[in-house]
């Protein structure tokens, strides 16, 4: 091994053939220039529990249950030809306060996720000169 270093070094200070110079071979060498982090942007999700307001709202199958209920109880009210329209007015008065929300009961904690975008370092970009050009490399 220490031949072959001795050998290469010799043939280093040989003068160099038609030129009549003593050439030096000296090591390629790379010069840092800058070095920074390489930040991509990826989508997290974030949850949190927040308190919320309970409410029971039944929507079309509250009207439809009303609706119903109303006509039932308007058609026991009514008599002779007042009976149909006892139970029509019924049903509509019945459809729409099964569709009215019901009042607040209570608090409920619930878990709220979002997707938020968040920077995170991914490796280093290093900025180099050599032979007296730049070059970057992303490295891990």
């Amino acid at each position: 091994m220490k031949t072959s270093i001795g050998v290469a070094f010799s043939f280093a200070l040989l003068p160099a053939v038609g030129l009549g110079q003593t050439t030096i071979q000296t090591p390629d060498a790379a010069f840092v220039v800058a070095r920074q982090a390489n930040l991509v942007t990826v989508m997290q999700q974030q949850c949190q529990q927040v308190q919320v307001q309970t409410s029971s709202n039944p929507g079309v199958g509250g009207a439809v249950v009303g609706g119903v209920i109303g006509a039932a109880l308007g058609n026991q009210i009514g008599r002779g030809d007042g009976k149909t329209v006892a139970t029509a007015v019924g049903a509509v008065l019945g459809s729409q306060m099964g569709s009215q929300p019901a009042q607040a009961t209570g608090y409920e904690i619930r878990n709220v996720c979002n997707n938020v975008p968040v920077q995170i370092q991914q490796g280093e970009i290093v900025t180099f000169e050599y032979r007296g050009r730049r070059f970057s490399q992303v490295f891990p």
